[in-house]
């Protein structure tokens, strides 16, 4: 009895593999895929690499013979889904520190999703920034209802600037504004950071750059 089982959720481009589930002992494999699919046939048991490059709705043939020269054929249904398409634009140059557009276009019904997503601002929006901090290549997935996909890609160049600062002034007062001495700049990988009173105490120190100081010593403002 002649039987296969198949991925059952394709798009156009998709190439998959077909396993035989025939009953029995069969020692010859007949498999008609049609004229717009790659191979057209096949007399591998559980062929492999068949290609669909159109949409639309196929009818896969198989037909096994056994020992005794008896023949069984079936035939399965397999729908082809239409892949959707996108744009991103467009590739550009930013100095560090800077923002850069990312923009997706697709005629479909799609969701986006942008990789890498480090410092993006939303990375499922057709549309958003990104503050990047090195050279980086930004790939949009555009996946439909179906879940067939596309992508297309954003090259982002960055100038590295050397910067560093540290304001003149702060506020540790609790309203949320310029309540921390912080050091500034980007692109700093190792840094020691140390503050000291006017009798040369040292009252605050950190390594890293995301930790400021909030204007107290020992529990003291």
């Amino acid at each position: 009895i002649a039987g296969f089982s198949f991925q059952d959720n394709i798009c156009v481009g998709d190439c998959i593999t077909f396993t035989d589930t025939t009953v029995g002992e069969p020692i010859e494999w007949i498999w008609d895929f049609g004229p717009q699919i790659n191979p057209i046939t096949s007399n591998d048991q559980n062929p492999e690499n068949v290609c669909f490059n159109t949409a639309g709705v196929y009818s896969i043939q198989l037909t096994v013979k056994n020992g005794n020269d008896v023949y069984s054929s079936t035939n399965n249904t397999i729908t082809v889904h239409e892949s959707p398409t996108v744009t991103a634009q467009f590739d550009t140059i930013i100095d560090l520190g800077g923002y850069a557009d990312l923009v997706a276009i697709s005629p479909n019904d799609v969701i986006y999703n942008w990789e890498p997503s480090l410092n993006v601002d939303c990375d499922t929006c057709s549309g958003t920034q990104v503050q990047a901090q090195e050279t980086t290549a930004y790939v949009v997935t555009a996946t439909s209802s179906n879940e067939c996909f596309a992508t297309d890609t954003i090259l982002v160049r960055v100038n590295f600037i050397e910067g560093l600062g540290v304001p003149t002034a702060f506020s540790p007062n609790g309203d949320g504004t310029n309540d921390e001495f912080f050091v500034k700049g980007f692109g700093i990988q190792t840094m020691v950071f140390s503050v000291y009173n006017r009798y040369g105490e040292k009252v605050f120190e950190t390594t890293d750059q995301s930790i400021g100081w909030d204007g107290t010593f020992r529990n003291k403002e």
